[in-house]
């Protein structure tokens, strides 16, 4: 394993509990994988501020043994949860300033095992299918832009769809 960002959950718990790593760390390590990483598009809202915090407080949990299941792991949400005071859109303009004041009970799940969240995941937006005609329409209505790999893909499905006109 080359960097923390490779480590599975299953591995990152093992560290995690034997101490071999800190919930900071690892928490800090997605982070900035997130900063270098930005031209793939991946996260439209971050949270990185706020995951380092409940990494702090993760770590207090190791150390006095009271961690839960998924203490201190950073995840990255899907846009179509919402997630309590952190913006949730299903990537579409629609809900483009929608921030919830409830947490949905998948999320509220991760939460009570402890988990954190480094923010939400850019998706298809509003998590429409793949019909080809609607993967057609959605090339040119991606509201925030499309996750880098993804275009090529939709392009390909565009050129396909031209030639069978």
């Amino acid at each position: 394993m080359n960097t923390l960002t490779d480590l599975t959950i299953s591995e990152a718990l093992v560290k995690l509990k034997r101490r071999e790593i800190s919930p900071v760390e690892l928490t800090q390590a997605y982070i900035e994988s997130m900063e270098s990483n930005k031209k793939y598009n991946a996260y439209i809202t971050t949270a990185g501020e706020q995951a380092l915090e409940k990494a702090k407080a993760a770590e207090a949990k190791y150390a006095d043994g009271s961690n839960r299941k998924l203490e201190g792991i950073p995840l990255g949400i899907k846009d179509l949860f919402c997630t309590k005071d952190l913006r949730t859109t299903a990537c579409s303009h629609i809900l483009e300033n929608f921030i919830p004041p409830y947490e949905s009970t998948v999320t509220q799940n991760l939460l009570d095992d402890g988990a954190l969240f480094l923010g939400k995941l850019n998706i298809r937006r509003t998590t429409t299918g793949r019909h080809k005609r609607l993967a057609f329409r959605q090339l040119f209505f991606q509201f925030f832009g499309f996750v880098a790999g993804r275009l090529h893909r939709s392009l390909r499905h565009f050129h396909n769809f031209k030639e069978a006109q």
